[in-house]
């Protein structure tokens, strides 16, 4: 038996009809029109569980001793190159009603050594107790440029102030996509609102306790 196959166009498209049998590739314009509509964009990964850690600790100035040193240290692991905007932060949050802070410090490197300090900045100085700074954690030559780092916080006792005991907590938030809308911190929260979509891991050490 002899299969007669016709083509015709209908709207740009090619239909093709053999011994009965219909398979239509349609225009795109008229696959919209029956609710396919455009390819879906793929979705970004979920950023791993294992991606960083962090720490902290809680240290006596040296040359003060109405000074505690309270340092956080986030590390992304080496093979890690998830660094994209928008940026990401860290803070030193504080349950220190008799201390001020009196200085901020930071550091930051990538898994080779190769300095990244100046991708690292002071958001907020932390009056309150809680300062806040940037990270922004870009990749380049498939290195996380600031995968490890710290930020060091001074605070010291203030005067005629009896109660001398002071809690902190280290918190790091890392993201990819959307907008940074607002960030804040207090004792055991930091706090960073987005618009848009994207994705984000948020990590904290346990309350460390000091007192001078």
């Amino acid at each position: 038996m002899t299969t007669r196959t016709a083509r015709r166009r209908r709207a740009g498209a090619l239909t093709l009809l053999a011994a009965g049998t219909l398979t239509l590739s349609a225009a795109p314009a008229e696959a919209a029109s029956r609710g396919h509509g455009a390819p879906a964009t793929p979705k970004r990964a979920a950023i791993p569980l294992d991606a960083f850690n962090v720490r902290e600790t809680i240290t006596q100035g040296s040359s003060n001793p109405r000074r505690l040193v309270v340092t956080g240290f986030w590390d992304f692991r080496d093979d890690y190159i998830g660094g994209e905007p928008p940026d990401d932060f860290a803070a030193v949050t504080a349950d220190a009603p008799c201390w001020s802070v009196t200085n901020v410090t930071d550091r930051a490197h990538n898994y080779s050594g190769q300095d990244y300090t100046h991708d690292l900045y002071l958001k907020d100085g932390g009056v309150n107790g809680s300062p806040i700074i940037g990270v922004r954690d870009l990749t380049s030559g498939f290195q996380l440029g600031t995968a490890h780092g710290q930020m060091a916080v001074t605070y010291e006792l203030r005067g005629g102030c009896s109660d001398t005991h002071l809690r902190a907590e280290f918190v790091y938030e890392h993201n990819q996509g959307g907008n940074v809308t607002g960030v804040s911190a207090s004792f055991g929260v930091l706090s960073v609102s987005y618009s848009g979509g994207g994705d984000k891991i948020q990590k904290s050490t346990l309350p460390q306790a000091g007192s001078r």
